[in-house]
This record gives structure tokens, C-alpha cells and sequence, in this order.
């Protein structure tokens, strides 16, 4: 595990803006967002939770109601003590999986499957694209049936101040991330954020938005 961690340094941390490195085809492909940990910063809340249901909003058509259990908190700055996180509400299209299993899709953020588990990126206030996600890059990550973190075409294998690391077993050394792995790092990552950029840590932490469940374009 902490070899695969090191092999990234030389690879994956080189670039300043990129927002993930995808290694495969003895190649790597960079992709420019913003940079992993200011988007953690800027996440009101990271967790992992299963989704249990998904249902269309007969409301608004375009919208789909997803329902959580078994969540586990990494950060949050909203109260999820006193108001456990149960739903968001999502921008997709709903398709059916084999075995009659429901699946919203989600555009470049992915897809989010009924009964799968995800580790999500979340922010508060009003929201464009797909859902209330961390916006500037990947926010929505799949614990896949072999237990390991699934990103993009590959598995995840290291994150970092810059950004994440995605690939292929064959082309990787050591294994991917599985949940607790991924959820210490995360929380190292965080630490490290904090020190590094104190003075954004304390702007986003004064002026916290609660969990919208309506886009942008459907707020009254």
C-alpha cells in the first residue's frame, strides 16, 4: 500500500492543476481541474454512504430523489450528528440496470447505481449540474463489489494535495484504495489543507449553506 503511495510522488504531484493523472498504456493523461485539496476544502462534507433507494421526483421530472443508509461521516460542517444525511436529490437520467436495479446518470460525474456504496464530495447552497457535488472535478467515487475505490476506467490509488491518482491494476504497484484506506487519507489530506491555507479554511467554515435539495434553476 504505502509503495504504490510512493510511486505517484514522481508521477502524479509533478504537475501544478491537475486534477487527476490516469496511468495506463504506458502513458499518463493529464487532466487540468482544481486542485484536490482545495476542492476538499471547499466540500461541506465527505462521506460514504449506500444508496438504499432511487425514485423519479413526479415534481420536477428532471430531478431524482436518492435515499442513503449505512453513511459514515469523514468531515462535515453541517450538524450530521442531529440531522443524519439520509437523501440528496439529483439532475440524471434513470435507467435499469440487469437484475431490475435502478441507475441514475449523472453526466460527467459518473453514475450512482441502487444499492452500491460511494464516497461523495458534498456542498452546501445552490447548485448547477448534476447534483449538490464539489464542482471543479471529480466529487463521486464507487466502492465496487471486490471492496476497492473505483475512479474514471480504473481503481484509486492515491490522492494528494494536487490530485488523484486513477489506473489500472496491471500498470499499478501495490493495490487500490479500499473505504478505510481511503477515508484515513482523506482526513490526512485535510490536515494538511488546513495548515497550508488557514485563511480559506476560515472563510468557508463562517459562512456554511445547509444541503440544497433544488438546481440553481428551479430555486423560487
Amino acid at each position: 500500500m504505502r509503495k504504490s503511495r510512493t510511486v505517484f510522488t514522481s508521477l502524479a504531484w509533478a504537475a501544478m492543476g491537475v486534477g487527476m493523472v490516469h496511468v495506463g498504456d504506458a502513458r499518463a493523461e493529464q487532466y487540468p481541474n482544481r486542485l484536490f485539496s482545495i476542492r476538499a476544502l471547499e466540500s461541506d462534507a465527505i462521506v460514504f454512504a449506500t444508496v438504499k433507494t432511487l425514485r423519479g421526483n413526479a415534481e420536477h421530472p428532471e430531478l431524482v430523489d436518492m435515499e442513503f443508509e449505512d453513511v459514515a461521516v469523514v468531515r462535515s460542517r453541517w450538524d450530521l450528528r442531529s440531522s443524519p444525511l439520509t437523501a440528496i436529490r439529483v439532475r440524471g437520467n434513470l435507467s435499469v440496470d440487469d437484475g431490475d436495479v435502478l441507475r441514475v446518470h449523472l453526466g460527467h460525474t459518473g453514475s450512482m447505481r441502487q444499492g452500491s456504496r460511494y464516497v461523495m464530495m458534498l456542498r452546501g447552497g445552490e447548485w448547477d449540474g448534476p447534483g449538490p457535488f464539489t464542482p471543479g472535478g471529480r466529487s463521486l467515487f464507487e466502492i465496487r463489489p471486490d471492496g476497492y475505490v473505483g475512479c474514471d476506467s480504473g481503481w484509486l490509488y492515491a490522492i494528494n494535495q494536487l490530485a488523484y491518482a486513477c489506473g489500472k491494476p496491471e500498470n499499478m504497484v501495490g493495490e487500490p484504495y479500499r473505504e478505510s484506506t481511503l477515508s484515513a487519507d482523506f482526513r490526512k489530506l485535510l490536515i494538511q489543507a488546513m495548515r497550508i491555507r488557514p485563511e480559506l479554511e476560515r472563510q468557508i467554515s463562517s459562512s456554511v449553506r445547509p444541503l440544497s435539495l433544488m438546481p440553481r434553476s428551479s430555486q423560487p
